[in-house]
């Protein structure tokens, strides 16, 4: 739509459908659009050489992907912006994603906990056997543990255990996650310069 002074912005998002998707990145490619409100998605694509302005409305999860994203902004050498709005809650908001994706150790040592250490167990039965955990996290957990060692999947169905090595390297994951996320909210907390940063 026409914002005051005849800029033209569109939205990109992913309840839209492939053409109009399409449509609007054309559109801020070729100028058309100037401005567009769209999710860390969308910049991934764009290799627009006078993109003047970044603004991003939350706290990015990581240092690393906070520097790609702006990285949109100034390919053509001349000067450009990036404006980070960000509260307490962004914080909260990625706490909420890992704590469903990297679920605690506790909820994966219970889980391994009710895997037979003989033989295996269908993966519903498992589900049944375990009470207290979400089912999407429930899900994530086996998932993190299978990529650990700490159980086995064979034919996406019968769960058997693993290696009782899977703790560490899984801690040591979730930690270096929480130092990424605590780098980036140290770097918008600062006083000095960011790119030294």
């Amino acid at each position: 739509r026409a914002l005051p002074g005849k800029i033209h912005a569109t939205a990109y998002h992913a309840g839209m459908s492939s053409a109009d998707r399409e449509d609007v990145q054309l559109a801020f490619l070729n100028g058309t659009s100037e401005v567009i409100v769209a999710t860390v998605a969308f910049g991934m694509g764009i290799d627009k050489a006078n993109v003047r302005t970044v603004v991003h409305a939350a706290l990015p999860g990581s240092l690393e992907s906070y520097y790609q994203e702006i990285g949109r902004g100034g390919r053509d050498g001349l000067p450009s912006k990036a404006i980070l709005f960000h509260c307490f809650s962004d914080r909260k908001t990625h706490e909420f994603f890992m704590d469903r994706d990297q679920p605690d150790s506790a909820v994966l040592t219970k889980i391994r906990g009710t895997v037979p250490e003989a033989g295996f167990v269908l993966f519903d039965e498992l589900r049944a056997a375990i009470r207290g955990i979400e089912p999407e996290v429930f899900e994530k957990a086996v998932e993190k543990l299978w990529a650990h060692g700490g159980v086995k999947i064979e034919a996406g169905e019968r769960i058997s255990r693993g290696h009782a090595e899977w703790r560490k390297p899984y801690e040591d994951l979730r930690k270096h996650r929480m130092a990424l996320l605590d780098s980036v909210q140290a770097f918008t907390e600062g006083g000095g310069c960011r790119m030294t940063a």
